[in-house]
């Protein structure tokens, strides 16, 4: 990961959307201190040995892209990670599954205004698509790998299996996707292993200001079944499991 200018390890960032899904983060970050900014809740500590800042941004692209700039204005991050939950679009993902993203891309962004002809000459993947830091997710998938494959208490198998960890796209969007149909359709164009609302946000941000940046999610519901209730049914198990990954990172530094 990033050094600062003395040498030492920077400050890292981490961005989710729901505060359960940095909950673990924050009762081991140590020296915990709070600074509101916008109507957000910007922690900073020790997290691992390492000077880090965790905010639970709010669902969406808007929230999401706020909080990340904040990070990188107010708070001088040298690297970011937008961790949480994610649905399934990648048929074979079960509740528990890890993916890392390799880039991201907001799903619902649109400029052809309705218009087949011009939606036809319109390159709605490369428009905004992001990819993230090759270091920071290749650091992910083996902490990620690592973990699951030690399948211990306090590793990655709350759901009572070995998780599988892939790597891959990532669609973001401000709107929920819970019907399968809707599912299909956005794997089908965009070919995303996952969708969420916030990942894509974040990774224009940083790239927009030249910093690192890394998507780890968990999935919490399948590309079909009974969407909502999986989602409700999970939370509890799959939201430590980015923060478990985190964790595993730097303590390999």
């Amino acid at each position: 990961m990033d050094t600062a200018h003395d040498g030492k390890p920077g400050r890292i960032g981490i961005v989710s959307a729901m505060r359960r899904e940095i909950s673990l983060l924050l009762e081991k970050l140590e020296g915990a201190e709070e600074r509101e900014c916008a109507g957000r809740d910007y922690i900073t500590g020790r997290l691992a040995g390492r000077e880090a800042v965790l905010v639970s941004a709010g669902m969406g692209k808007v929230r999401a892209a706020m909080a990340t700039q904040a990070l990188i204005d107010l708070f001088h991050v040298h690297a970011i990670f937008c961790i949480g939950m994610a649905g399934g679009l990648e048929p074979s993902l079960k509740p528990g599954d890890v993916v890392i993203a390799s880039e991201v891309v907001q799903h619902d962004y649109d400029l052809s205004g309705g218009s087949k002809l011009i939606g036809f000459f319109t390159d709605r993947v490369g428009a905004t698509l992001v990819r993230c830091d090759e270091s920071l997710a290749a650091e992910a998938q083996a902490a990620a790998a690592q973990a699951a494959a030690e399948s211990c208490p306090g590793s990655l198998s709350p759901v009572g299996r070995t998780p599988r960890v892939l790597r891959g796209r990532v669609l973001s969007g401000d709107t929920p996707v819970f019907k399968r149909e809707r599912k299909e359709a956005l794997h089908s164009e965009f070919g995303g292993l996952c969708v969420e609302m916030e990942g894509a946000a974040v990774g224009q941000v940083c790239a927009a200001n030249g910093v690192p940046f890394v998507v780890i999610r968990a999935v919490s519901d399948r590309a079909e079944g009974h969407v909502m209730l999986e989602f409700k049914k999970n939370l509890t198990r799959v939201a430590p499991i980015p923060q478990r990954i985190v964790l595993a990172m730097l303590r390999k530094e």
